[in-house]
């Protein structure tokens, strides 16, 4: 994910996070916080005053948040925070329960699907959710929780009846097939 900021000073700032393997270089190193944070922004700032112009307290922020704060760290706080962030941002987005689904079913990655155009998109989302029998219904972003939890209990209400359905016809074409033939 990339970042920006202005500080009162002026200094505009843009980054990136580090990876997981970054992250344990530059955490798990037995440099001085100072020096660490110095190697953080020497690798993840994008955009910004040259390392040696930069004020020390931006180079600090940016440590501190980065890389203390971070839930690479294994600290429950943070990592409680960032699923809980996740998983709020993932249930409020079809798109990307849609790609999820796509990349689980067909082992694809998610920077193959976002090569896609939308046809081809919702080609392989209708195919994926044909082998994995269930659908994926976008749902009103508006609508409350309740409204939404009711709309899939109805879809559900209406997947049975339908089995049922296609059950009775089932029944009773053997019915006339065995009355047909005896």
């Amino acid at each position: 994910m990339v970042y920006e900021a202005l500080w009162a000073s002026g200094v505009r700032v843009r980054w990136r996070t580090p990876t997981w393997k970054e992250f344990q270089g530059l955490y798990r190193s037995a440099d001085a916080r100072p020096i660490r944070n110095l190697k953080f922004y020497q690798l993840c700032v994008l955009d910004g005053p040259a390392p040696d112009r930069v004020p020390a307290g931006i180079v600090a922020w940016l440590g501190v948040n980065m890389l203390d704060q971070s839930p690479f760290t294994g600290q429950l706080q943070p990592l409680r925070e960032y699923v809980q962030l996740s998983r709020s941002w993932f249930q409020a987005s079809y798109l990307e329960n849609a790609r999820a689904l796509i990349a689980g079913t067909f082992r694809y990655t998610f920077e193959e699907i976002e090569s896609w155009d939308a046809e081809v998109f919702f080609k392989r989302l209708a195919a994926a959710e044909f082998l994995v029998n269930r659908t994926l219904e976008p749902a009103d972003p508006s609508a409350t929780k309740q409204q939404r939890q009711m709309s899939d209990a109805q879809r559900r209400q209406a997947e049975m009846h339908s089995r049922n359905a296609a059950k009775k016809q089932e029944v009773e074409n053997r019915r006339h097939a065995w009355g047909a033939g005896g």
